[in-house]
């Protein structure tokens, strides 16, 4: 009897908690706020959701369908996203496939240490540049980078504003140097509308 009574009670508490509603919001109602920012065809991302009725992950993937339906609405077939906090995400709409890149891979040991270390492992094959491995950049045009998130952030602008270059101040041998390091044309590491597909199954 007490055995039927605890599962009556836990399939009554599971009934009580329902699943948020994808919508957009206002600022104290369930869902997400979108805001612009500076940049063109960008904005900011705020899911307002139940603590107790999510996880971290479910949060990720609202923004996710978030960011792409805003995109998508705007008229843009691609579109990326960065998180900036645990429930503000950044997201970027592009036209294209192709578009502008540092196209640098950096140490994942330098990204684990605190403050972090940009330091480039790789190139990826890029044959106009000033930089070398083993370099760790300091600076992305006279701005300090906190965080591997301002990356995408930051050459998203210089884009935008049609910049062919960023300025970045490096270390090189223990030598501190500033150099401008052009945008590479790179295609892929964007989401399209079949990426959208999977999500809203999950997140309706």
């Amino acid at each position: 009897m007490h055995k039927i009574l605890s599962l009556l009670a836990i399939l009554l508490v599971s009934a009580c908690v329902s699943t948020p509603k994808f919508q957009k919001s206002t600022v104290n109602e369930e869902g997400y706020t979108i805001k612009s920012l500076e940049t063109p065809n960008s904005f900011q991302i705020n899911v307002q959701l139940p603590s107790d009725a999510v996880t971290p992950r479910y949060v990720n993937r609202y923004a996710f369908r978030a960011v792409g339906e805003e995109c998508l609405a705007l008229g843009f077939s691609y579109f990326d996203f960065i998180k900036t906090d645990e429930t503000k995400f950044n997201g970027y709409c592009y036209v294209a496939l192709n578009h502008k890149a540092l196209a640098l891979s950096f140490e994942d040991s330098g990204l684990k240490k605190n403050p972090n270390q940009y330091i480039i492992e790789d190139l990826n094959n890029k044959t106009i540049t000033k930089l070398k491995k083993g370099d760790e950049v300091l600076e992305f045009d006279k701005q300090m980078l906190k965080t591997m998130t301002e990356v995408k952030s930051f050459v998203y602008t210089a884009s935008s504003n049609n910049k062919k270059f960023v300025n970045l101040k490096i270390k090189r041998n223990g030598e501190v140097l500033t150099v401008a390091e052009p945008l590479a044309d790179f295609e892929g590491g964007l989401y399209s509308p079949k990426d959208l597909t999977d999500v809203r199954e999950v997140i309706k």
